[in-house]
């Protein structure tokens, strides 16, 4: 089935209003004839994961909601993003979610941007000065963030602070996180030159160890968290102001169990 939709009348950030109006119409499509859960993607992608969708399905039914006051039913299965995604707060993947039906249509109900701003106007910009992570979710310049907290400011009644403490308290309460690879995902966009390594979980762009070293989120990593092994500690803020690809030396270290985050470079047991 094809649903067609009408152009809207601005593109919007990063051509954000184009993705709500044609994610939203497929979606209420979806729900007029009787589906129940949704797997949002995008058409050039490719997932080769075996019964993809009964995971999926799976994931939300054994991690049911603490609570559902904030007219949420389920949990969302979102995408992990690259780049440090664990520090760098509420960028989740646009590119596939899942969820229950009416949860999807509350996430990608984003209000429609007045205003026209392509990837070249939007590159311009982010030269004028070199804004870290925080600053650019702050002042409303990635799509992927402003897709999350737009939905968290209509679900929970306010606009959560721009933090990785309220990020990660959030991301274990109300989602479930995968990486592309759990899931088999190929994307020919890129040419594959922005996928973590699957063994070490890094980034590598280019030859400059600057970008070498990122921690993106995982189902592991996102399990870890809701189980209380992963622990949030205050020093984690500043990879969010200083952009978390300089930190080349960060490292993971455990102490009984509870796992921390440590730039000293050496990782440990005990």
């Amino acid at each position: 089935m094809v649903v067609l939709s009408e152009y809207p009348s601005h593109s919007g950030l990063l051509n954000v209003n184009y993705q709500v109006t044609t994610t939203v119409a497929g979606l209420k499509r979806a729900k007029a004839e009787g589906r129940e859960f949704i797997f949002k993607t995008r058409c050039d992608y490719r997932f080769y994961k075996r019964e993809l969708i009964h995971y999926l399905y799976n994931l939300v039914i054994q991690f049911p909601l603490e609570d559902s006051e904030h007219c949420q039913k389920y949990r969302i299965v979102a995408g992990s993003e690259i780049m440090n995604s664990m520090f760098k707060p509420f960028w989740l993947a646009d590119q596939f979610n899942y969820g229950q039906v009416d949860d999807m249509i509350q996430y990608w109900s984003h209000p429609m941007d007045s205003f026209n701003l392509d990837k070249r106007a939007h590159r311009e910009i982010m030269k004028q000065k070199e804004y870290s992570w925080k600053e650019q979710i702050e002042n409303n310049m990635g799509a992927e963030s402003e897709l999350v907290l737009s939905f968290l400011e209509r679900t929970l009644g306010k606009r959560p602070e721009i933090s990785v403490e309220e990020y990660w308290r959030i991301v274990k309460e109300r989602f479930i996180v995968v990486s592309r690879q759990e899931l088999g995902a190929y994307w020919h966009k890129y040419l594959l030159r922005y996928d973590e390594s699957v063994a070490e979980g890094e980034l590598h762009d280019g030859a400059s160890p600057e970008n070498g070293l990122t921690y993106n989120w995982d189902f592991s990593s996102w399990f870890s968290l809701y189980c209380g092994n992963l622990i949030y500690d205050n020093s984690y803020e500043r990879f969010a102001k200083n952009n978390g690809w300089k930190d080349v030396n960060t490292n993971v270290r455990c102490y009984n169990s509870k796992c921390k985050i440590d730039s000293r470079g050496a990782s440990e047991n005990r």
